[in-house]
């Protein structure tokens, strides 16, 4: 197994790094500084996974980012750019009107959410904000699979798919 090497410093010592980590209020970003400092002092990209209670390639993708641009590429944390949608942005644009636009007025969109963590990403909780007026929104709660048809449905697919063997999964279809 190769040893990680920090090839570029730049102009940090493992001190330094230190005194940034103290200032860091976010805990992930903090421990990808400490990551870079455990290397620098001399663990194996394996201790310190360990230590820090994280993958081994996420110490490598550390120390690479840190190498490549030192603190500030170590720190900026864009989110990746996940899954494309089914919709495209006319279909999304036309949905959402359809939903704020066409339903009556005294009535409303009930819209049930399960708790999922996107459900609570700052932007859906900015646009659930936004459309209080035509759109009602129920939380389920929490570990509550049975009131989650979605989760009935998954059941029903492990029972019938994952337990027979490939060659007898002709229900699955």
């Amino acid at each position: 197994m190769k040893r990680l090497k920090i090839t570029d410093d730049h102009g940090f010592t493992a001190r330094k790094l230190r005194k940034e980590e103290r200032k860091i209020k976010d805990a992930s970003l903090r421990q990808r500084v400490t990551a870079v400092r455990l290397i620098m002092e001399g663990y194996l990209g394996k201790e310190v996974a360990e230590m820090l209670n994280l993958h081994r390639q996420s110490v490598s993708t550390y120390v690479q980012l840190f190498n490549e641009g030192g603190l500030e590429k170590l720190l900026d944390k864009k989110t990746p750019p996940g899954k494309s949608p089914y919709l495209t942005e006319e279909q999304q644009k036309k949905l959402k009107h359809m939903i704020l636009h066409s339903t009556p007025f005294e009535q409303y969109v009930l819209l049930v959410l399960d708790n999922a963590r996107i459900h609570h990403a700052k932007q859906v909780q900015e646009f659930l904000r936004k459309h209080e007026e035509p759109i009602m929104f129920f939380f389920l709660p929490p570990y509550s699979p049975h009131l989650n048809a979605i989760e009935r449905l998954w059941k029903w697919l492990e029972r019938v798919c994952h337990c027979q063997p490939i060659s007898q999964r002709s229900s699955c279809h």
